[in-house]
């Protein structure tokens, strides 16, 4: 045993080479977390660990099929993960050394207003797709829309969203504490394991929640239900008075 520690050659070199490493690894697999993904992901580690057992034992037909089939690994992984590629960039890209410097949490003075506004849309059965931008930026989608720079208040939220507004088929995207744009265009989940009985808004909640950090809320138009996704996960509120209390723990981290 003491010949196996003696051959370690241990400096400060490879100590920043692990901390690079970890860190590197904590960014790009951390957005997976909860999601779909993941387990696909974990499929593939399986595989791969399958691949070596099957190599190591001389299991010669079944190493053959998972050499085969690791060739083309790269180009799987960029195809189904191409989303979750995206959105670890984008956080990796935030410079993690400095995160301890910045202040955390987002505005959350307009609530309130936006409470009040989700509360009588669901009880009027008004569709609404309101997005709160977190940490990684929406310019992209914002600039799908009418940009506005406008206060958040209930009375405009239901005016934007009211079916005779031109801006009603679409999102609103909030921004530090703001109204930045409106009628803005979001990426649609593929998600085949979707209920039947969300539409084209939850599924568009969805698929901006498994690209980006955003908090996404729902007003269903048919049922006037409240539904908020975070994560790539939507929950459906069991009253609309509750989403306050469930979103601003998300803004404050």
């Amino acid at each position: 045993m003491s010949n196996i520690f003696d051959n370690i050659n241990f400096n400060f070199t490879s100590l920043i080479d692990i901390i690079l490493v970890s860190i590197f690894v904590y960014y790009i697999l951390y957005p997976l977390k909860g999601t779909r993904s993941a387990r696909i992901a974990f499929g593939i580690v399986l595989l791969i660990l399958f691949y070596f057992v099957s190599d190591r034992f001389q299991l010669q037909t079944m190493a053959w099929i998972l050499r085969n089939f690791l060739a083309y690994i790269v180009i799987a992984i960029i195809v189904i993960f191409q989303a979750d590629i995206r959105k670890a960039l984008a956080s990796f890209g935030r410079n993690p050394f400095l995160d301890f410097l910045r202040i955390k949490g987002q505005p959350t003075g307009f609530l309130g207003e936006l409470q009040r506004a989700v509360n009588l849309l669901s009880k009027s059965n008004i569709g609404a797709l309101i997005v709160i931008e977190r940490e990684l930026e929406l310019k992209n989608l914002i600039e799908t829309g009418v940009q506005l720079n406008a206060l958040i208040g209930s009375d405009l939220l239901l005016s934007i969203f009211n079916a005779q507004s031109p801006l009603h088929d679409g999102a609103v995207i909030i921004s530090s504490g703001r109204i930045t744009s409106a009628a803005a265009i979001l990426p649609l989940s593929s998600r085949s394991d979707l209920d039947k009985e969300y539409g084209t808004r939850h599924r568009a909640a969805l698929g901006l929640s498994e690209e980006s950090d955003a908090v996404v809320i729902v007003v269903s138009e048919e049922r006037g239900t409240v539904s908020i996704t975070h994560n790539g996960k939507l929950h459906r509120l069991d009253t609309p008075l509750e989403l306050e209390r469930r979103i601003k723990p998300l803004l404050s981290t």
